[in-house]
């Protein structure tokens, strides 16, 4: 073991050498120099085991020659070691990186030494420490990336899969008997459930990587059951299932949440609810919660109001009522072989409600059904700290990928009506689109919608650089589907190009992308974005968002 005395006294040098050797360090061991200067050109050489540092020297005074030291050579354990008896400059001194504060005249070998060897030990912890949480963090951003790619990679697949069977259902031109279309109907509703596993799964790595940001505003809670009782009839009618969606009538119109947590909490019990019901009922109840009678009565700045999911289904048993809650876990091994799913939606649900200030409670008898209580604050605690606004129409959520229930309730419905609402504005019928995508199947899943249902022409490029020249060789090309994720020149790159020629300045373009949408949307600030969509595409949103479009040119 070396050190390094940093002393600048003779005296006081002498008597810690005759210290250093009484407890086994020879003179080769000690390593001197008496200015900063003079430490700094020897750690550059070599580095020591442990300084023992006096902070006045001919070139620095007091903290600052610590610092100094600490900053330029953070992995050297460092001993101060002062004539000051100060315990204020002793606990700035450990609290800034110091292993230990030693008092000149106040110390014997055994102290010295007992210093010397815990230090040189803590030090050793500590950068042990910094290295697992470097390794940590790497293995956190490799793991962010495979999940963000290999999400990307499935929903291509599955954007053909569910957009050209939704295409087949409809059955235009009645080529399909019953038995195939209920077979291109079970392809749709396995795809569906695969997308589920797939975004439950980035869901929940967001979500238990901390990474949730309470998102406020005024909800209009009318507003949000009409949207509820809108997707989720058509699945409870499916299963011949009674859906009962009521809110009472004292219950305050207006409640400040995270408008998209709350939407998800209460679309995943009723998913749940109707998921794990065969027959009966399933039923949402939003009141205001009433306190128990030994309890204070509520005030204008606690009110809360309770959201009740029941249904007559399967049940939990009483020993399951704690872990249901965790991630992975459905309730037991013949639970997941006869209803699937990734058992995160309920892991979920509690996290989404802790974020949201409220509680989470849980009834259930096994074979009776289940009842989920969600209590929340009117007023949840940070609506000072952030700015209102009503919001009646949805916005798109931090965490992406949370869209698993929207979309599977909405395709649901669209098969369970037939699938033949899909109806194409009719002032896109001539329009001259560009597709801007490296993976054919997802133009190919595109195709059949745009130019038989739309009647529009389509051009298509593989690549940003492709785009380009298809730009500039055919004159009238109206509108622009861009994917992100392409090689040669990505999304990005593509539309920088395009802005910077004039005439294409205004040129719509819509984004696609199966990643994060957050993430893209903030990369796309300045390029004068028409609109974004998430993979897998829904082709009646889309067809929306193009009507508008050329309702408004």
């Amino acid at each position: 073991m070396k050190i390094l005395l940093v002393e600048d006294y003779p005296f006081d040098v002498e008597i810690t050498l005759d210290l250093l050797k009484s407890i086994g360090f020879s003179e080769d061991a000690v390593m001197h120099a008496s200015t900063l200067r003079a430490t700094i050109k020897l750690l550059e050489q070599e580095e020591p085991d442990l300084i023992l540092l006096d902070l006045g020297l001919p070139d620095s005074k007091g903290m600052k020659t610590f610092e100094t030291i600490h900053s330029q050579f953070p992995a050297a354990a460092i001993v101060v070691f002062s004539g000051l008896n100060d315990q204020d400059l002793a606990l700035e001194s450990v609290k800034k990186g110091a292993q230990d504060y030693l008092v000149k005249g106040k110390i014997d070998n055994l102290r010295l030494e007992t210093s010397i060897r815990y230090s040189v030990e803590r030090k050793r912890l500590e950068q042990e420490l910094v290295q697992a949480k470097k390794q940590a963090e790497a293995a956190y951003a490799a793991k962010k990336q495979f999940l963000a790619s290999i999400s990307h990679d499935l929903k291509n697949p599955l954007n053909s899969i569910l957009a050209l069977s939704d295409f087949l259902a409809r059955n235009q031109n009645g080529h399909l008997d019953e038995k195939e279309l209920a077979a291109v109907k079970t392809i749709h509703g396995s795809g569906n459930d695969l997308l589920e596993m797939i975004t439950d799964l980035m869901a929940f790595s967001k979500v238990d990587a901390g990474k949730l940001i309470f998102q406020g505003s005024s909800i209009q809670l009318a507003s949000l059951i009409e949207q509820l009782e809108k997707r989720f009839l058509p699945l409870a009618h499916q299963k011949q299932l009674e859906l009962e969606i009521l809110i009472e009538n004292d219950v305050p119109e207006i409640i400040y949440t995270d408008n998209q947590r709350l939407k998800q909490i209460i679309q995943n019990l009723l998913s749940n609810g109707i998921k794990f019901t065969s027959h009966g009922k399933v039923s949402l109840l939003i009141r205001n919660h009433e306190m128990p009678n030994n309890s204070l009565p509520p005030t204008s700045a606690n009110p809360k109001i309770e959201i009740i999911v029941a249904d007559t289904g399967i049940g939990i048993p009483q020993e399951r009522f704690e872990t249901i809650f965790q991630a992975f876990e459905q309730g037991g091994e013949e639970i997941y072989k006869s209803f699937g799913g990734s058992g995160l939606g309920l892991s979920i649900v509690q996290k989404l409600t802790k974020l949201l200030a409220g509680e989470v409670h849980l009834e259930s008898k096994l074979g009776k059904g289940s009842i989920f209580r969600i209590l929340l604050p009117v007023e949840h605690p940070q609506k000072n700290n952030l700015p209102s606004s009503v919001e009646n129409e949805e916005s798109e959520l931090a965490i992406e990928d949370y869209l698993r229930t929207e979309l599977k309730t909405r395709d649901q419905q669209k098969l369970s009506e037939g699938t033949d609402n899909i109806e194409s504005p009719p002032q896109l019928k001539g329009k001259h689109l560009l597709i801007v995508d490296d993976n054919m199947r997802n133009v190919y899943t595109l195709l059949p919608f745009l130019e038989d249902d739309a009647q529009m022409r389509v051009t298509v490029a593989p690549n940003g650089q492709q785009a380009l020249e298809k730009l500039q060789k055919i004159s009238d090309i109206e509108l622009v589907l861009m994917d992100i994720h392409m090689p040669i020149m990505d999304g990005y790159q593509t539309m920088r190009a395009i802005r910077k020629q004039e005439h294409f300045i205004e040129l719509p373009i819509i984004v696609t992308t199966g990643f994060d949408l957050e993430e893209v949307k903030n990369n796309c600030s300045d390029l004068q974005v028409s609109a974004f969509l998430k993979k897998p595409l829904d082709i009646a949103e889309l067809f929306r968002i193009m009507g508008n479009l050329f309702s408004q040119i």
